[in-house]
């Protein structure tokens, strides 16, 4: 898997386990996530689909991750700029909407708990 392009495919961002991602995320923006920050993002084993499920939302870096604002407006914008301005919907559901979709894997999928946030 080649790391080094700056802006991979689509595919290849959802075949990236947590560890290549981090590893892309720390070459091509290396500001992004320091220290405690960078920890937190790591626990969080975010994958290359769960990236691209959570584009535009940063409540769930601010709160699913614990990140500070900065870096969840920075990463929640990431996922759209590297697909074009297009949001990415793993839904085996075509009619349900791609907001209702990152509530529905924000509530279920990645806290394990219900968040009513949405």
């Amino acid at each position: 898997m080649d790391i080094s392009q700056a802006k991979p495919t689509i595919e290849e961002i959802k075949s990236w386990d947590e560890g290549v991602l981090l590893e892309w995320l720390q070459e091509h923006h290396p500001k992004l996530l320091k220290g405690g920050n960078l920890n937190k993002f790591r626990a969080a084993e975010i994958t290359g689909r769960a990236f691209l499920l959570a584009a535009d939302n940063v409540r769930f870096f601010k709160n699913e991750c614990n990140l500070p604002a900065g870096p969840s407006l920075e990463l929640a914008r990431l996922p759209r700029e590297l697909t074009g301005g297009r949001i990415i919907s793993f839904s085996p559901n075509p009619s349900l909407s791609s907001r209702m979709f990152r509530c529905t894997i924000s509530r279920f999928v990645v806290s394990g708990q219900v968040n009513d946030s949405c």
